[in-house]
């Protein structure tokens, strides 16, 4: 049976990098903390967030180009990964914590 290919961005340390992983959140701290830390801490964290949605996004592609290459499929591919990642990444998150103050 042939090994399966490990997925670096789900299936390792990688994904605490992940606001939306149930153990990561990068940007979500960020947020958390944006009236105690420079503004600079907070951009970073979405600095963060967004390049792992590009690394995943990347990532994904790759795999679909080296699967099957067929243009339609890899433009799918990323584009599937790259709507999904930026708005459960990085979006939706952000906009939910700035939005409600209690």
């Amino acid at each position: 049976m042939p090994e399966r290919e490990v997925d670096i961005y789900r299936e390792t340390w990688v994904r605490y990098l992940d606001p939306c992983s149930t153990a990561g959140y990068a940007n979500e701290v960020g947020e958390s903390f944006r009236a105690m830390v420079p503004l600079r801490v907070v951009q970073a964290s979405y600095a963060l967030a967004t390049g792992y949605v590009l690394a995943d996004t990347a990532d994904k592609s790759w795999k679909m180009i080296k699967r099957d290459g067929r243009p339609k499929k890899v433009l799918i591919e990323t584009g599937d990964a790259l709507i999904w990642q930026t708005l459960a990444s990085v979006v939706i998150p952000g906009y939910a914590i700035n939005r409600y103050d209690i």
